[in-house]
């Protein structure tokens, strides 16, 4: 608190070594300044708001005071103990920002989520539980459209290949072969039952895996059945199952690793070499089976890290996206909005008014201006509080806002307690018809202002300055501008919580242009 006095003391300071000319003023003869300082510590119960209504309560301290100075209100608590961040970002999150609604505060982001696991590696191929679920369904009604199809292309390819190169092994009787063809039948129909039932993606996976497995224990007990040379030779082929798993039918990494291994331990089981020209093929045959297997572990492997990779980054992707469109939405609507009030603030007013203009000027339809200002709300601030005082901007906006969207008008907060009203194609009658409007609808909201200097109105009052005129290419808009201005001082002259409305001809180019 000691520091914010400090930097206080320097601005009133500051401001009157700036020697502003301020000829109507009590204090001095130039501009000064006074501060409110306050201090609240979140930890011990204070929040954002009580902490404007302690600087409030000092600045009317040090009005009160003599003005020209600075003044602090109580702490709030005493330094805080050490507290949970998830707590202080609950509470950071509890206590809303003046003129915006309350927030509830969120989880860690699901964007977050994602990057904190890519960042990990999953190197055992396996995410979150949550993350690994939803990986899994994602394309689980193509994963189990392409393990069907793989059957049949797979059992086709083999039964092929099985029959074609029947020269290899000559000594294995026809009924062998025909009963590795009714295993592949078998197997088939298996996989039409998996689809046809839509099991578990991973039950699918599972069943598709055990299938190749079962070919590969079959096809080396088979080979184990002929003595020649050449079946020891073609039981390389063996290598084809394993990759067909991993690679054809891109099933994941842990599940090609189960065909992989129990070919290998089944090729070196089933086949056993006679005499040594035999058992030499036969090393060098295992030596080829268990290397190319290796790489196509390798290769699964690294097909499964690139697909869920690309996943993460993928989802990583859509949330920053959404993530850029809910920011670039908020900062449109913060363009455009009054932070406090929520109606269109001065810069979007001035693109209505552009827009407006122009579109009387090729109409030759008249183009209509409502400038409103809250009567003594200097008097409301000083003796409610700028809290309440904001409060009762937002009430006063509302009601605004309602009446001129009944009228068809566009409305917005020209800075303080200042609103405006764009009425386009009416003419100086309706205008003052809606400002009538305006003016009953703040009386009928019922504010309470007994600071209020309106005889017989101890209610919030506004006074309203409207004008009309038709658009002309020799004539500044801001004329338009410059007329609402003079009639809504007229409005006050006469006494506040009325209508004023200027019904004379477009001033001159030449007044035009000092108005502009």
């Amino acid at each position: 608190l000691d520091e914010a006095m400090a930097v206080a003391a320097a601005l009133c300071e500051g401001v009157r070594a700036a020697h502003i000319e301020h000829k109507a003023s009590t204090v001095s003869g130039h501009v000064t300044v006074s501060v409110g300082a306050a201090l609240a510590w979140p930890a011990q119960g204070g929040g954002a708001q009580s902490l404007v209504a302690m600087a409030d309560r000092a600045l009317y301290g040090a009005k009160e005071g003599g003005r020209d100075r600075a003044c602090a209100d109580n702490a709030v608590g005493g330094p805080p103990q050490a507290q949970p961040v998830a707590a202080r970002q609950e509470e950071a999150a509890s206590e809303p920002k003046a003129g915006e609604p309350a927030v509830v505060a969120l989880p860690a982001s699901a964007e977050a989520g994602f990057a904190h696991t890519l960042k990990g590696k999953f190197i055992k191929l396996r995410f979150p539980a949550e993350q690994e679920a939803a990986y899994r369904e994602h394309d689980a009604d193509q994963r189990r459209k392409q393990l069907a199809l793989m059957s049949v292309v797979g059992l086709m390819i083999y039964n092929v290949y099985l029959l074609a190169n029947r020269s290899m092994f000559p000594d294995i009787q026809t009924s062998t072969l025909l009963w590795m063809v009714g295993l592949c039948a078998v197997l088939l129909l298996l996989s039409g039952v998996a689809y046809v039932a839509k099991v578990p993606i991973l039950w699918h996976e599972a069943i598709f895996s055990l299938g190749t497995s079962i070919v590969g224990v079959a096809s080396a007990w088979l080979l184990s059945q002929s003595t020649h040379l050449t079946a020891i030779a073609c039981s390389v082929c063996l290598v084809l199952i394993p990759m067909f798993s991993g690679v054809g039918a891109r099933q994941p990494f842990w599940f090609t690793c189960v065909p992989a291994v129990i070919t290998c331990v089944a090729a070196s089981l089933f086949l056993h070499p006679v005499g040594d020209l035999q058992k030499l093929v036969f090393l060098d045959t295992m030596l080829m089976i268990v290397n190319n297997t290796s790489y196509t572990l390798i290769l699964a492997y690294m097909l499964e890290y690139g697909s869920r990779k690309e996943w993460l980054l993928s989802h990583i992707e859509r949330y920053q996206r959404q993530s850029l469109v809910t920011a670039t939405e908020r900062l449109h609507e913060m363009s455009i909005l009054d932070p406090l009030t929520g109606i269109c603030n001065r810069r979007q007013f001035e693109e209505d008014f552009q827009r407006l203009w122009l579109d009387s000027l090729y109409s030759g339809k008249p183009l209509a201006m409502l400038i409103i200002d809250v009567d003594f709300f200097k008097l409301f601030n000083d003796g409610y509080g700028h809290p309440m005082g904001d409060r009762c901007l937002k009430q006063v906006a509302a009601a605004i806002s309602q009446t001129a969207q009944e009228g068809l008008g566009l409305t917005a907060r020209l800075g303080g307690e200042e609103f405006g009203i764009l009425l386009p194609g009416a003419n100086a009658k309706q205008a003052t018809e809606l400002g009538e409007r305006v003016c009953a609808a703040v009386r009928n909201a019922a504010i309470e202002h007994r600071f209020s200097q309106v005889p017989g109105h101890p209610k919030v009052t506004v006074s309203v300055g409207a004008a009309s005129v038709v658009a002309q290419k020799r004539v500044n808009r801001r004329t338009l501008f410059a007329m609402a201005d003079d009639a809504l001082y007229q409005a006050k002259h006469a006494g506040r919580n009325r209508v004023a409305t200027l019904t004379g001809p477009a001033p001159s180019p030449l007044k035009m242009a000092g108005a502009a």
